[in-house]
């Protein structure tokens, strides 16, 4: 009797230590899977890009002009973007960036008619990490969503063409230029051998004045003059995206109607030694209608083709210093209307090889910013034509090298940080060649 109790107390306790045992591993498991399960919804990619550009300025006109100018200059260009999807309805997509020059000691620093909003992460400003995307996509079903944060409105179509990649963007390359925050509503269905997106996209400018009291709801202009705290965009997009078929590889066609209302300047910077405010307001309105159409592998051959063209009704009223209007010394309200047209051919020789070229041309007094990494503003400036010419080479498929060369025709200048102020017509011709080598991780 004694030897079975001791029998089952010495088996129960064995019995008990394995069970202990099990449950720690069990308990440690449990924990490497949450964490796991924790850290797999997030998805991390990058790239990094080294450049060399030369670039010059001449003026045909004057050669001993202080246009006059030849140049070169290193830069890395860093992103880093992060995603997670913590649940099927749920997604977020975000993007740090840094741009900077080589080794620069110097203490001076220029200035843009785009803020830092607009193109931080883009101004070559030194090792400053910058926020150029973090929005979150909500599904409320599998057809409609909702984005909200500071959204993809650059690099979109047709940029991706001459970085020799997929589309990247949700918007047209031509339609913003800038980072913008906002909200978008996105409707998605099937159509025909493709897909059709409809977009309604908010993302209103704030004139944050933080000299005045909370409670305090009108905003003033350094020149004090009152003005809206809030200025409207907004935008109604048609986006298809087609499957391959006999004739193409992939066809995306893209309508967008975009207005900016009463977008609100109300200083510049002028630095000759040092750096002056010229104070004023100048209120710039646009009604832009975006079209674009991009196909890849036309007949199977590897050729590409897009098209963007841009209608802009714009107009502007008041001035900075008094005498400075936008685009000219006129300060009272001034009507303008034109258009921007950007085509780009490619021709991919393999899947390591693509040749390409562009033109654009901006007509006269139309703002059309540009916050893409070239040195000379070939996709902005009022008045001006410029065409480019593109190789890509493809070591494999995470780094590749790009050559260019690119020429822009400026017809005028103006006083004050190019957009502002009596206009100097000028013969000017801005030229850039760069090699750019960049790595995607």
């Amino acid at each position: 009797m004694f030897n079975k109790i001791s029998k089952a107390v010495i088996a129960t306790s064995l019995v008990a230590s394995a069970m202990g045992a099990t449950n720690s591993e069990l308990e440690s498991r449990i924990e490497d899977l949450e964490l796991s399960r924790d850290l797999n919804i997030f998805s991390f990619s990058g790239d990094l890009e080294n450049r060399l550009d030369y670039y010059q300025t001449v003026d045909n006109k004057n050669s001993t002009s202080a246009n006059n100018a030849n140049k070169k200059r290193f830069a890395s260009y860093f992103r880093m973007n992060i995603e997670a999807k913590p649940t099927d309805r749920l997604s977020f997509y975000g993007r740090f960036a840094v741009s900077k020059n080589w080794n620069d000691f110097t203490t001076r620093k220029g200035t843009s008619v785009v803020s830092d909003s607009g193109s931080g992460g883009r101004d070559r400003d030194g090792s400053k990490l910058f926020l150029t995307r973090a929005f979150i996509n909500y599904n409320f079903t599998k057809s409609l969503t909702l984005s909200i944060g500071r959204l993809p409105t650059v690099d979109g179509p047709g940029y991706h063409e001459v970085e020799g990649t997929a589309r990247a963007g949700a918007y047209p390359m031509l339609a913003y230029g800038n980072y913008l925050d906002g909200m978008a509503l996105t409707h998605g269905m099937k159509l025909g051998n493709g897909r059709l997106s409809t977009r309604f996209v908010y993302t209103p400018t704030q004139f944050v004045d933080s000299t005045t009291g909370s409670t305090d709801f009108d905003s003033k202009d350094d020149d004090n003059g009152k003005i809206s705290p809030t200025q409207d965009i907004f935008s109604f997009m048609a986006d298809y995206e087609g499957n391959a078929t006999k004739w193409y590889n992939s066809m995306n066609l893209i309508a967008q109607y975009l207005v900016i209302n009463k977008f609100v300047i109300d200083s510049a910077t002028v630095t000759n030694g040092t750096t002056t405010a010229v104070n004023g307001n100048v209120e710039l309105t646009q009604k832009n209608l975006v079209l674009y159409a991009g196909v890849t592998g036309i007949a199977k051959t590897g050729l590409d083709f897009s098209l963007t063209y841009k209608t802009i009704d714009q107009e502007t009223e008041g001035g900075l210093a008094a005498t400075m209007g936008f685009y000219g010394s006129d300060t009272d309200k001034v009507k303008k209307d034109g258009k921007v047209i950007l085509a780009n051919v490619g021709y991919n020789l393999n899947s390591k090889w693509k040749f390409g070229a562009e033109y654009i041309k901006i007509d006269d007094y139309l703002l059309q910013t540009d916050n893409t990494r070239n040195i000379i503003s070939f996709y902005g400036g009022e008045g001006s034509k410029g065409h480019h010419l593109y190789v890509v080479s493809k070591f494999d498929d995470n780094i590749k090298l790009i050559f260019g060369y690119m020429k822009k025709e400026i017809p005028r200048t103006y006083a004050l940080q190019g957009a502002f102020g009596a206009e100097t017509k000028q013969d000017l011709e801005r030229v850039s060649g760069y090699a750019r080598l960049t790595a995607n991780f």
